[in-house]
């Protein structure tokens, strides 16, 4: 409904006027200029904004059964607390003894807890404006290219104004060792 201002009270065809009525002359027409004059609708909030990032860095290429090391690293760039912000950290295959450790937080993180042999999925406690940690899994290549996947997000009802950096993927590839005869 569009509605036109008026500084008549007596005319009640005019959505303003009732508002006017009430809260005076400023604060109508602030509510009018907005559009709420066709029915109160509840106080509107904006929605909280929180950058949340990821970066996973790895073994390049190892042969099956050697280790192999990936570095997650977990970021709110904010502006708003990410508090509870979903992640997951996925191996395709899974790894072979696999072992995750939460190291450096910074910025007031608070490091989720972690299933040592996987899978790396849950929760974060803690993770204010400009905040993070880094996960480190450590564990044996299982042979064929492993595909290592992890992924932030904010928690609900948050907004996050780059969801492009949400999600990140590494390959590790196999190789074949190599004998030689040594004469």
């Amino acid at each position: 409904m569009l509605c036109k201002f008026s500084n008549s009270l007596n005319d009640r065809n005019d959505c303003g006027a009732e508002i006017l009525h009430r809260i005076g002359r400023v604060g109508a027409r602030a509510l009018l200029l907005i559009g709420l004059c066709g029915g109160w609708a509840g106080p509107v909030f904006a929605q909280a904004t929180a950058d949340t990032a990821v970066l996973i860095q790895g073994t390049a290429d190892a042969p099956a059964g050697q280790p192999v090391q990936y570095n997650v690293t977990i970021t709110n760039a904010g502006p708003a607390n990410a508090n509870g912000a979903p992640f997951n950290i996925t191996f395709m295959p899974p790894l072979v003894a696999a072992n995750a450790t939460c190291i450096n937080p910074f910025g007031g993180a608070v490091c989720p807890p972690l299933n040592g042999a996987g899978p790396y999925t849950g929760n974060i406690p803690a993770l204010p404006p400009n905040s993070g940690f880094m996960i480190q899994i450590m564990g044996g290549a299982p042979g064929g290219t492993v595909t290592a996947t992890v992924r932030a997000d904010p928690p609900p009802g948050t907004n996050d104004p780059n969801n492009g950096n949400n999600q990140a993927t590494t390959n590790t590839l196999p190789v074949a060792l190599q004998y030689f005869d040594v004469q």
